[in-house]
């Protein structure tokens, strides 16, 4: 019996894609290689976070956007990478 749709391969992988619209950190100064977008994304997301510090969500989870939390029906929880 085949899962239902919203539980498909193809469903996961949508689901755990980045927005196009997620920002990109401009290559910082000294950088001699071209990186790619996911690269420049996570730099943005370090930048932010270390610029408007951690305090705010210390007791709330944060992950990378590079990183989804997923959760079963019967609670196992598990984490995909985009």
């Amino acid at each position: 019996m085949a899962p239902p749709a919203a539980f498909g391969l193809d469903s996961l992988l949508r689901a755990a894609q980045l927005p196009p619209s997620y920002l990109a950190a401009a290559i910082p100064e000294g950088v001699q290689s071209v990186p790619k977008l996911f690269q420049l994304q996570g730099l943005n997301w370090m930048l932010r976070r270390e610029r408007e510090g951690e305090a705010l969500g210390r007791s709330l989870l944060q992950l990378h956007p590079a990183w989804v939390q997923l959760v079963t029906r019967d609670g196992f929880i598990f984490y995909v990478h985009r």
